[in-house]
């Protein structure tokens, strides 16, 4: 039987272990975040994070520790175009159908 053709994706992902605060019960916690790509520093890493997970109630204050892993994802042809946008060649912004 032939093998199945994939669509991969090598994303380097930065994991960040944060202290967060709960503004509703002012407790704090350390949670682990998630972003993706590469990030230069520890203070582009904290403003990501932010940007991506604050809200009215919970707040990322400070980083604690730090990891980058490259991680490999991949999923079917048919999988991925069932869910990916099709995109202009040129601009590469989606089109609209």
């Amino acid at each position: 039987m032939a093998r199945e053709r994939q669509v991969t994706r090598t994303i380097n992902v930065t994991t960040a272990t944060a202290i967060c605060m709960n503004l509703e019960d002012m407790s704090h916690e350390e949670k682990k975040l998630h972003i993706t790509g590469d990030v230069p520093s520890a203070e582009k890493i904290l403003k990501d994070l932010r940007k991506q997970y604050d809200t009215d109630t919970f707040k990322v204050v400070a980083i604690k520790e730090l990891s980058t892993t490259e991680q490999l994802y991949g999923m079917s042809e048919i999988e991925f175009l069932q869910y990916a946008k099709l995109l202009d060649n040129e601009t590469r912004k989606p089109i609209e159908q």
